[in-house]
């Protein structure tokens, strides 16, 4: 990124998510390929990128009270591009479909919590959530 233009982040991702899908195509179809741990390192920053995107339209939309548009990104993130902070996501999932009044919805942001990441400090946060 340079000083004068938007982060990347705010940019168009068409052509990274070309990157995401061929880098995904190729370590399913060749895992024992000479070059895997070097697209494996790629795939990981390009996850990054792409969960950065969608994490800043998430945030655009929450802070203009458009929840169901902000939930749609953070699925997005959950389903296309998992990761270590899942439950951050979540958390803010959650959050989300409480304000919008969907507490079947809510409840079930916890329990994926505490079925990804069981015997963590989230999980047993979410646990804690869900019991009162």
């Amino acid at each position: 990124d340079w000083f004068m233009l938007p982060p990347s982040s705010e940019k168009d991702q068409t052509q990274v998510k070309a990157a995401w899908e061929a880098l995904s195509d190729f370590t399913k179809t060749y895992p024992q390929a000479q070059y895997i741990e070097d697209a494996r390192k790629k795939q990981a920053d390009i996850r990054e990128r792409l969960v950065r995107h969608e994490v800043y339209v998430a945030d655009f939309y929450e802070k203009r009270d458009r929840w169901s548009a902000a939930v749609n990104r953070l699925e997005t993130v959950l389903q296309k591009y998992p990761g270590p902070d899942d439950d951050k996501y979540l958390f803010r999932l959650h959050d989300l479909y409480s304000r919008l009044k969907d507490q079947t919805k809510a409840r079930d942001a916890l329990q994926r919590i505490i079925t990804r990441l069981p015997g963590t400090p989230a999980a047993e946060r979410a646990q804690q959530m869900l019991g009162s």
